[in-house]
């Protein structure tokens, strides 16, 4: 196995230092009032990462190769669908607010 080609290592150094800075500032910043435990957000936030990931090479393809769109557009379109999902998703999944004890009524 050779060395790493020079676009997978940018890839690696980036992510290694965006996801922690993103997932920080999604915790205090954005989503304060969630109530679920770091570990279960962190595990969450990089499902998320790595799910988005995979949806922006696979809506790539699909705009230039399949529905033939210029690349720049396509990337546009991708990013805009990207960052909807993204957002409902920490906002309802991620970073979900669970009731307390005092907020469920009693029967």
């Amino acid at each position: 196995m050779g060395p790493i080609a020079a676009p997978i290592a940018s890839y690696i150094i980036s992510s290694a230092v965006t996801i922690p800075i993103g997932f920080l500032l999604s915790k205090y910043v954005v989503f304060q009032e969630s109530n679920l435990r770091g570990r279960i957000q962190l595990f969450r936030y990089i499902a998320l990462t790595a799910t988005c990931f995979v949806l922006n090479y696979w809506l790539l393809k699909l705009l230039i190769n399949i529905l033939h769109i210029f690349p720049t557009p396509s990337q546009t379109i991708t990013i805009i669908v990207l960052a909807v999902f993204s957002y409902l998703v920490q906002r309802f999944f991620t970073f979900r607010v669970t009731p307390s004890r005092e907020d469920i009524p009693l029967a």
